[in-house]
């Protein structure tokens, strides 16, 4: 709980994310090689991380009163929520909570719209965990997806409500092709969303990493399938 607590402090590119990034590390390597409990050396971090990865701009759309009444201000938690996100990516990106950025990229990029500070931090988590982490979660996932997914593990996955209803499955191409369009068009309607001006450059640096991304998986080879 305090680490998780602590991530929410550091800037992303700070030097103290940089060493809390690599204490995660050593406490996951110092009792021997990786096993499939990927945090037994910090029991219960990956729960912790992904409570306070709940969306907080869902709290605030469909409960403004209660976040007000709560004290919470828009511009301390967007801060919060980018430190905790940068963070987070780069624990992923060594080989834990991959399907985080799956979830970032679902609410960001395939949820209704939308504006102002909500999306911005939307875009944020998609786009930290897609140019820090995405050929990690990419290999993981589409590359050599899943096979026979249970309930439960399909709903980790779902494709949101734009796409729901569509023939994009869950690991597959055509999921990251929608990802990238979306992408292009929110770069391109930028003021319309009421985003930062230095958004759309962080937006065209995930354009670019997705489209290396699908362009470097044999799509042929990878068995896209609809879980």
């Amino acid at each position: 709980m305090v680490v998780a607590s602590c991530t929410t402090y550091f800037p992303p590119n700070h030097h103290f994310q940089d060493t809390l990034v690599q204490v995660i590390e050593n406490l996951h390597k110092f009792d021997g090689p990786d096993s499939d409990n990927r945090f037994e050396d910090l029991p219960y971090f990956g729960i912790f991380m992904r409570d306070f990865l709940n969306d907080w701009t869902e709290d605030y759309e469909f409960y403004p009163d209660e976040f007000r009444r709560n004290g919470w201000k828009v511009e301390e938690v967007v801060s919060r929520w980018k430190c905790m996100t940068s963070f987070y990516s780069r624990i992923s990106f060594v080989g834990r909570g991959t399907m985080y950025g799956i979830w970032e990229c679902r609410r960001a990029l395939e949820e209704p719209d939308v504006n102002g500070p909500l999306m911005e931090t939307r875009l944020y988590g998609a786009t930290e965990f897609i140019t820090r982490c995405g050929e990690c979660w990419c290999d993981t996932y589409f590359k050599n997806p899943p096979v026979d997914l249970d309930e439960d593990s399909k709903r980790m996955f779902w494709l949101g409500r734009l796409v729901r209803d569509s023939d994009i499955p869950l690991f597959g191409k055509k999921r990251l092709e929608f990802w990238k369009r979306r992408l292009v068009d929110i770069k391109e309607n930028w003021q319309r969303y009421k985003l930062d001006e230095v958004t759309p450059e962080r937006l065209e640096g995930a354009i670019l990493k997705l489209d290396s991304i699908i362009t470097s998986i044999d799509w042929e080879a990878a068995t896209e399938r609809n879980g």
